[in-house]
């Protein structure tokens, strides 16, 4: 049964962004029962925000409760579900390729939790498939792509990894080409100690470069 969190009015709300951060925190440090504990508690604030709902599911992922998160993503983002329009036509927004991402994100933790049994071969398949199908949707992104390429390559179909991986090298490739001028121009600029906002930019570009190699690096899981 889904917790219907009620809103929370006591004077002391903090807004969105800060639970955001705080939850992104928890996850950096590999902290999953903090972020989810911080999820529920955003939700208590914000009950209507699409975003809180969806880390919160996230959070229930990597904290290894599966079943628990794919009760909640159908409640809240599928059929009559309060966000069930997050997820539907185009996937435009990072939000709406992030709530897409999550029947894959469960169906690749369900098939991981039976590698080595007899239903390894389809759950696989499912999740691959489901992963390809935001990949497509979102004309492009390369998180779907990668773990589509990934698990299509577990699943024994080679080819199909390697026509996806090819095409996520290749956006890539492209993602680099358009950071590294700006990542250059950056480091060249002085950071002044008390410039936290000039701190936080660089980190985020720095982030998206390693995040671009990464991807780059597991593509190569499928040659």
């Amino acid at each position: 049964m889904i917790d219907e969190a009620q809103p929370q009015d006591d004077g002391q709300k903090q807004d969105i962004k800060h639970w955001v951060d705080e939850i992104e925190e928890a996850d950096w440090r590999g902290d999953y029962i903090r972020a989810f504990d911080l999820a529920q508690k955003s939700v208590l604030e914000h009950a209507g925000d699409a975003e809180l709902r969806y880390r919160e599911i996230l959070a229930l992922l990597n904290a290894g409760g599966h079943r628990r998160a794919e009760e909640a993503y159908r409640h809240w983002f599928t059929d009559d579900g309060k966000f069930a329009e997050t997820c539907t036509g185009s996937l435009r927004t990072s939000l709406q390729r992030d709530v897409a991402s999550l029947p894959a994100r469960i169906a690749k933790d369900n098939a991981f939790a039976h590698m080595g049994t007899s239903d390894q071969g389809w759950m696989l398949e499912l999740a691959a498939r489901r992963y390809e199908r935001v990949y497509y949707l979102s004309e492009g992104d390369f998180f779907p792509g990668i773990n589509a390429a990934t698990l299509w390559f577990l699943a024994k179909r080679a080819d199909h990894a390697t026509t996806i991986a090819k095409e996520v090298l290749h956006t890539c490739a492209h993602l680099e080409a358009l950071q590294e001028p700006k990542e250059t121009e950056a480091r060249k600029q002085p950071l002044p100690d008390d410039d936290l906002s000039a701190v936080e930019s660089r980190s985020r570009a720095e982030s998206q470069s390693f995040y671009v190699a990464a991807s780059e690096a597991e593509a190569q899981l499928a040659p």
